[in-house]
């Protein structure tokens, strides 16, 4: 697999129906945000195992020399902490549980992108993803694979009906409710059907005036300057400032720091991260009262530049495991982040819980330089950072991409996995590894830490499924999919 390089647009997505549904946006004179909807959407369908219109969304755009952030994770209901008391005494389930499920945020966040940047209709952008939910598609590896590990705990999910890769799956019910998110907009979904049934599922939790007020808040980005290159991504309730927190560590700790060995600022990336990472929910707790691993992660730059770095997720999975029946909608679960470290379940009412959600975007000189992001939930600022570090060394995004990786995780033995990292103590922690991980990065770690190592083989969904586009010095922009995603496809104007 190669990258691709082009001086004008370029898309990135985890799968080729989406990636064919931008790219006819962009040939139609859209822009990038016109393109990542229609993506996105097309996603909605066919990937509905990694994200859906009933999940989150984060995305950061740049336009002109100016950064965008756009947080459109949802917020939990207002009477949740009252609805959760009526079932205390039963503990908080990974899935089926109605008390995990927030406001799904991910058609406020298209809509407000659209609202902010887009130039296209939503009749034409949505065009492939209804067609598609309409009249079907074939069931590519990456949905099967998803059906089939969870047909026994997932008993009663619609997708279970297919039983063999390539057989064709209709989404009608998908396909009606963004029919009705593109002739009432926001209306059509969260005061329409969906709106009701959400209702009367969480028994009044999340109500009616909950649903009214948007879920996409466009906040103020941040960012991270590290010799040379500014990194920018979205403040919490994002796990995304662990990424820029490793790099100013790493910076304060060696300001003379030289990219000269890739071992090395690995090394330094796992160390600043071991070092931090257990503070993350107690620093994520500072704003809980700010009112206001499956994945999905696409990227893509257009042909005057503007580029978008967007990720979308159920949660875990499928998401909670609970599908509204006349909607069709599948709910996700991203109430998890209301667990604490010490697995206590502490909602909290009206506010967005803390997101493992983590787009990124680089500039230099004030010019777009990175988007990247990935799958990959407790471990997507890890897998992330290595991404990054192995272009600084390779120059070349497909090989870095394809290099063995590494994830500093929790006990895979406890349902909350792979959002457990750092809900336990250090010495609960592992470093599971791909085949062909420096043995010099292994040596020198388990010198640094008292941490069990782990060879990973056969597991490419633990070590996320990346995209990245960087711009190159003779202004061209090179992108590529991760090869450990089987449906990948990344292509251009």
């Amino acid at each position: 697999m190669d990258s691709i390089s082009l001086k004008r647009g370029i898309i990135s997505t985890t799968n080729y129906h989406a990636t064919n549904a931008a790219h006819k946006v962009l040939k139609k004179s859209g822009n990038a945000i016109d393109a990542a909807i229609a993506a996105a959407s097309v996603l909605s369908v066919t990937s509905q195992h990694q994200c859906g219109i009933g999940g989150d969304l984060f995305a950061m755009i740049f336009k002109n020399g100016k950064v965008f952030a756009l947080n459109s994770s949802g917020f939990s209901g207002s009477k949740l902490q009252e609805y959760s008391k009526e079932f205390s005494k039963n503990k908080i389930k990974t899935f089926k549980d109605p008390r995990l499920i927030t406001i799904p945020g991910a058609v406020d966040g298209w809509l407000e992108l659209h609202k902010k940047f887009g130039t296209r209709k939503i009749s034409e952008i949505f065009k492939d993803a209804i067609e598609l939910a309409n009249d079907g598609f074939e069931c590519d590896q990456s949905l099967f694979n998803a059906i089939e590990n969870s047909r026994k705990s997932f008993f009663d999910n619609p997708l279970n009906q297919v039983v063999k890769i390539n057989q064709i799956v209709k989404r009608p019910k998908i396909a009606n409710q963004l029919e009705q998110i593109k002739k009432s907009g926001r209306k059509g979904f969260y005061q329409g059907l969906f709106g009701d049934e959400l209702i009367s599922l969480t028994k009044g939790s999340i109500s009616k005036s909950d649903l009214d007020n948007s879920q996409a808040d466009w906040v103020k980005p941040i960012s991270q300057d590290f010799f040379g290159q500014k990194f920018w991504t979205i403040p919490p309730n994002s796990q995304s400032f662990l990424i820029l927190k490793v790099l100013k560590k790493i910076k304060d700790k060696y300001p003379k720091f030289e990219f000269d060995n890739l071992d090395n600022l690995q090394l330094k990336i796992c160390n600043a991260m071991l070092d931090i990472g257990h503070s993350r929910d107690k620093y994520l707790s500072n704003f809980f009262n700010l009112k206001g691993s499956d994945t999905n992660y696409l990227c893509i730059v257009d042909q005057n530049g503007m580029g978008i770095s967007m990720v979308q997720s159920n949660a875990h999975g499928f998401g909670s495991q609970i599908v509204l029946n006349k909607s069709g909608v599948f709910l996700h679960n991203r109430g998890l982040g209301f667990i604490n470290n010490q697995s206590e379940f502490l909602p909290k009412n009206y506010t967005k819980p803390p997101s493992t959600l983590c787009p990124l975007l680089v500039t230099k000189k004030n010019r777009l330089e990175m988007l990247t992001g990935t799958m990959g939930a407790d471990s997507q600022p890890q897998i992330i950072l290595q991404n990054w570090a192995n272009y600084q060394f390779t120059n070349n995004v497909a090989q870095a991409l394809k290099m063995p990786r590494w994830i500093i995780a929790g006990n895979e033995k406890q349902n909350l996995f792979p959002f457990n990292t750092w809900k336990g103590t250090k010495n609960s922690l592992n470093f599971l590894y791909e085949k062909g991980t420096s043995k010099n990065l292994l040596l020198n770690l388990k010198k640094a830490h008292n941490i069990k190592t782990k060879l990973k083989i056969k597991s490419p969904n633990l070590f996320g499924h990346c995209q990245m586009i960087v711009a190159n010095k003779d202004k061209k922009y090179s992108g590529c999919h991760d090869p450990r995603s089987l449906t990948g496809k990344t292509t251009g104007l």
